[in-house]
């Protein structure tokens, strides 16, 4: 039992590591064009959502 309990002991991620067809290849993909007009969209859209869901958490207490 001993000489395998090191190897139960390491974690799954080490040993999958460890093995080099384990890891896939990494293919650059293309970084899509920044918008800013969208992301300033979405950060108001999540601004907004956060208002209301605060103030529905709010009144779970009451």
């Amino acid at each position: 039992f001993r000489c395998c309990s090191r190897a139960l002991a390491r974690p799954a991620s080490v040993s999958l590591l460890g093995r080099p067809e384990a890891q896939p290849a990494q293919v650059p993909s293309p970084a899509p064009p920044l918008r800013h007009f969208q992301s300033s969209s979405v950060a108001r859209d999540i601004d907004t959502a956060a208002k209301f869901i605060g103030a529905g958490a709010a009144t779970v207490g009451v």
